[in-house]
């Protein structure tokens, strides 16, 4: 599987002919886009484009997605997902203004890589950091500088244009912060 940046914040992950794009409005043959913030009220949207949450299989990829009850508003709803890739859980949270209660945690179940925001300050990488204590990925990509996040784990970031990965690599290593650029 390679990990991509697409723009501001719009992650790729392409598998063979599939890919999967978050926040991303592209559309296409063998492609699906998922939105961890959906404004209300939903409006139709093509079968490759998943809103909100639910259960879903496309390509054989299995998407699910979670509510998030604190963060949603009268605007937006917003959602977290799993997609599972390659035998490899990856979890999309997006840009959370707090951390998700416990039973959101909980659903989210065994996660492999976490897709988090950088935190702008050191005010936000200690939340995004009690949010990783929980899930205890083994591996976390950020989509922005991770500065702060980094100064909290104790971890040096690895910066890089794409990421190539395959789950035995997960099972060697230890917790690292890998920057998309």
């Amino acid at each position: 599987m390679v990990i991509t940046i697409q723009g501001e914040r719009q992650i790729k992950c392409q598998l063979s002919d599939f890919s999967l794009y978050v926040d991303s409005a592209r559309e296409g043959s063998g492609d699906v886009s998922i939105k961890t913030a959906t404004e209300l009220p939903i409006k139709n949207a093509p079968g490759s484009i998943i809103q909100g949450p639910g259960e879903y299989e496309m390509a054989g990829v299995k998407i699910r997605g979670i509510s998030l009850p604190k963060e949603s508003t009268a605007k937006f709803l917003r959602t977290a997902y799993i997609a599972h890739m390659d035998e490899i859980n990856l979890c999309f949270l997006g840009e959370l203004k707090s951390k998700p209660d416990d039973s959101v945690l909980d659903k989210l179940g065994e996660v492999d890589i976490l897709f988090v925001g950088a935190g702008a300050n050191a005010t936000e990488a200690k939340k995004i950091e009690e949010i990783i204590k929980t899930i205890e990925p083994k591996l976390i990509v950020s989509l922005g500088n991770p500065k702060y996040l980094a100064d909290e784990l104790g971890l040096k970031p690895e910066k890089s244009d794409k990421l190539t990965i395959k789950k035995k690599d997960l099972s060697e290593a230890t917790l690292k912060i890998i920057w998309l650029t």
